[in-house]
């Protein structure tokens, strides 16, 4: 997978966050922070693909620093 490849998958997850997070703290007068599943949920989604893309690059620095694989 190359990045932009990466991108489209994480992109909506992130924007479909960040939009229902501002529509939800509008909805609280500001609130940032409350019970919502719909948003414990996103950003579950896209803990997994983040912790997925830092996992390989901290293997591919590794590999870089030794030169072996």
């Amino acid at each position: 997978m190359n990045f932009d490849e990466v991108t489209k998958v994480m992109r909506p997850l992130m924007n479909e966050y960040f939009d229902l997070h501002k529509r939800e703290m509008a909805k609280r007068d500001g609130a940032e922070w409350f019970v919502h599943d719909d948003l414990a949920d996103l950003a579950e989604e896209i803990s997994k693909w983040m912790e997925y893309y830092a996992v390989v690059f901290r293997r591919n620095a590794g590999l870089f620093r030794s030169g072996r694989n």
